[in-house]
């Protein structure tokens, strides 16, 4: 046939004959012929029966032999697999991907038309869309947060006028109903009613000041308030605890540390507990949150001015539901604390007991603890539970340390390069303000000397008397302003303290060689009076002088309600002597007799910090006998 079959390979005819290697041993064939002609010149037999010898038949001869076959079985081999190529792509087979190692054919038909083979694609197409990069901290934009607070705090607050006219009946109306919608309603508009802020003129000057909610004529709106507090925390029960509870207090770290514990348990938020939202109340509110915005609402009508707050104090159930609400459990009850209305969790108590604190320092000092001759029942579990609260706040164990202590602990380094000057601890400071105000008036400490029991009263004054300067380092950090606060807190709770305590307290916190009462607060005075510069001396005067009537009370180890103290003495040396404004000698027991030197030739000799009265007072402590 002329032509190549179907499916069957050609193979090109070489322009030359390979050599036949059967010469290289014999050079005959079995029949005897003669080989073809090498490159034209034939091969003769020689006479000894051989044949000539060929070029390179030697040991380099066959190797070059070998090396010339080995490039030519190569390019054969190219040549069938380039022809295969040719057929397959003649006979109609599959496409090649990679026209690279094809060959084209040296003169194609010209009637042929050219078959073209489509590179594929070999890029990856992504869609991204169009958004502009932000630097994030955990998925929130800090910067766009920043500029928005502070977009924020620096808008003024609205006037009341500008809200326009609003129905307060409504409002009250709305609470009294107790419906989710109409109570969101009032909540919330009751809420900006209460942050706006208007001027009004004082009784009794011309000077203007802004005010908040005018409260007082809106009587019934703040009975609903609170009828709404007390519904809601407690179901309409009465108030029967026993009020002989002795146990220790309770602190408020260990509620936080408490609320710790609980939280780092595995599956925390799926267990039940108080405070817990009920599922089959439906997508309402909980009850917890609707108490934590009635009583954000009366703090924030508590920071008005003084006729609110003092309308505020006066309120008949105001403050005894309050502290109510912000009270734990019995201990008998429950094994850790546990608040005592049990639609609150332990985060809802914390809450609650910070804005109780805020409200006693706004108010407290127009509390009447005392209306009858003696508290009832209801009002002495009132006092003793706000005491609780109050001094949970400071007379944990752990936290009563002096001024310097504090700020270590705190991880304040003052080496630092202009370093931010520390403060003192925010809520124990808040504490001591509100229990200092709650304790000012004579009738206020009397009812709470007839509430709080003595272990309570010990406990609270052996840990104010540890958080007092002592060290060189103590009174160098408190040469600032909030620390110089913070201590003229800390001894006027002190005061309050000595002065409600029974006489046996007392004479403790003479005796008690461990608590070193008396050195303490002699080493006070002596640093304010004698180691401060003179012209800083003024700022320390009302310092002084209180901690001078602490030591005098502490010395006397009376009883400050004992009728028979505050009466004059019998009249002696003529008639009306005592009277018109003569002073009795005052005679102690000598609490300070060992440190005559220091207090006659150091406090006594600076007139400049003493009034008659406190000289009186500092010879009485030095003198000994009555």
């Amino acid at each position: 046939m002329d032509g190549p079959l179907h499916g069957q390979l050609h193979v090109p005819q070489m322009p030359f004959q390979p050599p036949n290697m059967m010469g290289v041993g014999g050079g005959m064939t079995t029949n005897g012929a003669n080989h073809p002609p090498m490159n034209g010149v034939p091969m003769t037999k020689l006479a000894s029966g051989g044949y000539p010898a060929m070029p390179g038949g030697g040991p380099n001869g066959t190797a070059d032999i070998e090396h010339d076959m080995e490039n030519r079985k190569r390019k054969m081999q190219e040549a069938v697999e380039s022809d295969a190529k040719r057929v397959r792509q003649k006979t109609g087979g599959s496409d090649v991907s990679d026209t690279r190692g094809s060959v084209a054919p040296s003169q194609p038909a010209e009637n042929v038309v050219t078959r073209t083979i489509l590179q594929p694609s070999r890029r990856k197409i992504a869609y991204v869309p169009l958004a502009p990069e932000l630097e994030t901290t955990g998925g929130r934009n800090l910067d766009f947060i920043q500029n928005e607070w502070h977009r924020l705090a620096s808008r003024p607050l609205r006037h009341s006028d500008e809200w326009g006219h609003v129905d307060i009946d409504a409002l009250t109306l709305s609470l009294r109903s107790r419906i989710s919608t109409e109570l969101s309603y009032s909540l919330t508009t009751f809420a900006l009613l209460t942050l706006a802020r208007n001027q009004h003129s004082q009784q009794h000057g011309p000077r203007e000041r802004e005010g908040g909610f005018p409260i007082m004529q809106a009587p019934d709106l703040l009975d609903e308030a609170v009828d709404l507090i007390e519904d809601l925390g407690f179901s309409g029960v009465e108030d029967d605890e026993d009020i002989e509870d002795d146990g220790p207090l309770v602190t408020h770290k260990e509620l936080v540390n408490t609320l710790m514990e609980d939280g780092s348990k595995p599956f925390a938020a799926l267990q039940p507990g108080p405070g817990v939202k009920d599922p089959s109340h439906g997508p309402r509110q909980r009850q917890a949150d609707i108490i934590l915005t009635a009583v954000s609402i009366i703090r924030n009508i508590s920071q008005g001015d003084e006729h609110s707050a003092q309308y505020l104090a006066k309120h008949e159930k105001l403050l005894h539901a309050l502290v109510r609400l912000c009270s734990l459990a019995p201990r008998s009850k429950s094994s850790g604390p546990v608040p005592l209305s049990p639609v609150l969790s332990l985060s809802d108590l914390i809450a609650l007991r910070k804005d109780l604190v805020h409200m006693v320092v706004n108010f407290g000092v127009f509390i009447g603890l005392l209306p009858t001759p003696v508290p009832s029942k209801q009002m002495q579990r009132t006092i003793r539970r706000a005491y609780e609260i109050m001094a949970s706040f400071f007379v944990d164990a752990s936290e009563t340390v002096s001024p310097f202590q504090y700020i270590l602990q705190t991880g304040i380094q003052l080496s630092q390069p202009q370093p931010k000057p520390p403060a003192p601890p925010s809520l124990a400071n808040q504490a001591l303000e509100a229990f200092a105000r709650f304790t000012l008036s004579d009738d206020s400490r009397r009812a709470v000397a007839m509430s709080v029991p003595t272990t309570w009263l010990w406990t609270t004054f052996e840990a104010l008397v540890h958080r007092l300067p002592v060290t060189d380092h103590d009174f160098h950090a408190i040469m600032r302003e909030p620390w110089i606060g913070y201590v003229e807190r800390l001894v006027l709770c002190l005061y309050a303290i000595a002065f409600l305590a029974p006489p046996e307290l007392k004479e403790r916190a003479k005796r008690n060689s461990t608590l070193g009462f008396s050195k303490i607060v002699l080493r006070l005075l002596k640093k304010f009076v004698l180691q401060t510069p003179p012209e800083s001396r003024n700022t320390f005067t009302f310092l002084v002088g209180r901690a001078i009537e602490l030591l005098k009370l502490v010395d006397d180890a009376g009883d400050s309600f004992d009728p028979g103290n505050a009466a004059m003495p019998p009249l002696s040396f003529g008639m009306g002597y005592g009277e018109h404004g003569d002073n009795r000698i005052e005679r102690g027991l000598g609490m300070l007799c060992a440190y005559q030197e220091d207090v006659t030739l150091g406090l006594m000799m600076h007139s400049e910090f003493l009034d008659p009265a406190l000289f009186s007072e500092l010879e009485s402590l030095v003198r000994v006998g009555r």
